[in-house]
């Protein structure tokens, strides 16, 4: 789906991020129809990851809620985005608790991405102030909003109707930790 400038993704995403939101009615069929398809694909209700090069943390400040107009495409696995960051002086990652992505894993080229897409209009809360890391690495805390709900990652959840105090705590602590390793690990490779 990345090709050059010209390609489908990088022109619909240019034209969903317009600020002129009249330019995207030529594109409401396609919309409609890409929409359709995402629906019938299983949803992703994980920790995700997204990465861009570039510092651009300071955009986002605790308890602020966004909407990401563009279709997102993200990675289940951190490794993933990792190599996709590279060696990349100034970047930032993003860490989403996802509630309603899409896993497209059996329909694209690049299967070993563990790929999945945010849909175009997600709305997203920014659940704390960025880490900065040594080597610039910039991690940005975000949860999915979905039907006006924050989106709590479906273990956490699990654990929290069906189950008692103290494995409502080892669940949450599991979730903790699992995101403050991932978050460790990649400063690691990253300072290396």
């Amino acid at each position: 789906m990345e090709g050059g400038d010209n390609s489908l993704y990088r022109v619909l995403n240019k034209t969903l991020r317009s600020e002129n939101r009249r330019e995207v009615v030529p594109w409401f069929g396609f919309l409609k129809l890409f929409d359709t398809a995402l629906s019938k694909l299983p949803t992703v209700q994980e920790c995700i990851w997204r990465g861009v090069a570039g510092d651009i943390s300071q955009q986002f400040k605790e308890g602020d809620k966004l909407t990401w107009w563009s279709i997102s495409s993200c990675s289940v696995s951190l490794k993933v985005v990792q190599d996709f960051l590279g060696s990349e002086e100034n970047a930032t990652l993003f860490m989403i608790e996802a509630k309603n992505a899409k896993n497209i894993n059996g329909y694209t080229n690049y299967p070993d991405e563990q790929e999945v897409l945010l849909r175009p209009g997600t709305q997203l809360r920014v659940k704390g102030s960025a880490l900065h890391h040594k080597g610039g690495l910039h991690v940005v805390h975000l949860a999915e909003v979905y039907d006006g709900h924050e989106a709590q990652l479906p273990n956490a959840m699990a654990s929290l109707n069906l189950s008692s105090k103290s494995e409502n705590k080892s669940a949450s602590s599991k979730y903790k930790i699992y995101c403050f390793i991932h978050t460790f690990l990649l400063h690691e490779y990253r300072s290396k």
